[in-house]
This record gives structure tokens, sequence and C-alpha cells, in this order.
């Protein structure tokens, strides 16, 4: 289906971080092929930070009020007549309305093999948008580059509990990684503050927001964590890392450019959407330390072999 340019165009997007840098891409596909439109965003007002370069911009409250009208309301709003909405979501169509100017875009798909991003670029193909390819270099050209590496960043949380690896188990890497040498810090979101999160005797940075939070990643040397947001920001400035899965489908929610371990329990995978019914889940308990560590060693290595052959090639 092809369709010309409405007068605006809005961005829908209600999901956390990590659903949001995977959807970037189409995003910026959808600036692309309508260079010229006005397009207003209606999300967390913290990810406007990577939307800004695109000339993308909130939406005036008295229309976003519109826009959740549609929620309940099959009619289209008159406020919104000369608008296309793009609706951005995890695996279903969540309002009322059919009309055509509203268009969804899902991430999971049904058949845990294709992965959030291409998922959703082949929607936006569908709708004869065609999708920007080079996504990697337009990112780092806006937001890039990586800064000097300091330490290794460890990420103990994510926005669901029964995704994390067991603090103890992070708290043993760490001092394996320190008695090697290895400046090891850990990073703290408003979500581990609220849980009571206790980490002792390593150096902690509490993160206030995505503009420190990106300063952070750019600075590391290598990311270890949970199937969580910042994984995927690391990802996308080209920082090595190591993300551990356990309920959630990495062929789905796998950061780009990022190592997976997944657990070895049987029932694993157990949910595309991150909805986890397992009471109990005791699959990321069975991800053992020195299976973490075996491959740390392996990407320190080769991060150190990269770095000669790059001051090679500049001498």
């Amino acid at each position: 289906m092809e369709f010309t340019a409405p007068g605006n165009i809005i961005l829908v997007h209600k999901g956390a971080l990590g659903d949001f840098v995977l959807s970037w891409p189409c995003m910026l596909s959808i600036r692309t092929a309508f260079a010229r439109t006005r397009i207003y965003w209606v999300g967390q007002n913290d990810l406007l930070l990577w939307l800004k370069p695109l000339k993308i911009i909130r939406l005036p409250y008295s229309l976003e009020k519109e826009v959740c009208r549609l929620y309940h309301v099959p009619e289209w709003p008159r406020a919104l007549a000369n608008c296309m909405i793009f609706w951005f979501g995890i695996d279903r169509v969540t309002t009322c309305c059919q009309d055509k100017r509203l268009i969804f875009l899902t991430g999971v798909d049904g058949s845990a093999r294709t992965d959030f991003r291409t998922a959703c670029s082949r929607q936006l193909g569908s709708h004869g948008i065609k999708p920007v390819n080079n996504w990697r270099k337009a990112w780092n050209d806006y937001f890039g580059p990586r800064k000097h590496p300091e330490y290794i960043s460890i990420f103990p949380g994510s926005g669901n509990r029964k995704k994390n690896w067991p603090l103890e188990k992070y708290l043993t890497l760490a001092s394996k990684l320190q008695k090697q040498g290895l400046k090891v810090t850990f990073v703290m979101g408003p979500a581990e503050q609220e849980r009571g999160m206790n980490i002792s005797g390593f150096e902690t940075i509490t993160c206030h927001n995505y503009e420190h939070l990106q300063d952070l990643i750019k600075r590391a040397l290598l990311v270890i964590g949970n199937d969580c947001g910042p994984m995927h920001l690391a990802g996308m400035f080209n920082v090595p890392g190591i993300a551990l899965f356990g309920p959630t489908p990495p062929a789905i929610w796998k950061p780009n450019g990022i190592d997976i371990i997944s657990s070895p329990r049987s029932c694993c995978p157990c949910s595309e959407t991150s909805v986890i019914n397992c009471s109990d889940p005791l699959c990321m308990d069975e991800i053992g330390v020195d299976r973490v560590m075996n491959l740390i060693q392996k990407k320190i290595t080769n991060i150190v072999i990269d770095n000669q052959k790059n001051r090679l090639q500049s001498a």
C-alpha cells in the first residue's frame, strides 16, 4: 500500500528504553520518507534526546489527549483530521479505531524467529515506506562517537525482576574481574533504587536520566547486564557487551552487536513479550558465573587485539 504524505505525522510509543531503541531505525525511516512533513512524538519525554536530530518534537498536550481517545473511541478525532499516526507496540493492536490513517507497527510477530527491529521494518515496507539500511551509521553520526574506555559497566537490573541474573552472581563476577586488575562499575537506575538493590564493595553510579546513561555507556570498555534497555543502547554505540537471557527469546530481543548467554534450562524461553507467568523462575540462576567470566576474558582479549591493530594502522 502506498499513500501521499499527510499534513502531520504522529509517532506514538508507550514502551520503555529497550523497545524504543529497537524501534528507532523505523522512526528514522519514517522521517526519511517524509522529509518535509512535521512529525510529532507521544511517549516518554526523556526519549526525545534521540529524536531531536530527526526534528521530531513533542505533540501539544491538547492533541495528545485526542490521540489517547483512540484507546476507547472507534471514530477518528476531528482534531487529527490532517494527521497520520504510526503507533509502535509489542505484539497487538491496542486501540478501538480501525481508521486507515492509524498504522500499527509491532515487533513480535508470533513466529519467535524474527527479531523485533526486522518485524517492524517489514511492516513499514508493506506500507510503501522503504527501510533505511544505514541506520547504524546514522545513529553514530548523530550521537557518537565512543569515548576513551574507562571501566566495565554492570547493569544488574531490568524492567522485570524475573529477567534478572541473581545479584550475588553479579557481585561474584565483579570480584573476579577486580582481582584481574579491571575497574568495575555498577550502574543503577530508578527502578533498582526503588527495589532497594544494595551494592557494597564496588563503585556504584546512580543514573538519573538518559543523557547521563548515554555518557556512561560511551565510556565503557565492556557492558554486562540482563535483557534490558541499557544493553540495547550500548549495542547502538558499538560498545562490546554480554547480555544474559532466560525467559525472553534472544531471537526477538537480542541487542544489536551484543553477545548473548542464554539459560541452559529446557523451559527457556517462555515469553516472547516479557509477560512472564512463572511464579518462581529458576532459569537465570542456572547461568554460571564461570561461563560468563570465560566469555568476558575472550571479549577483552579481542578488544586488546583490535586496539593494537588500530594503533599499528594509525602509526
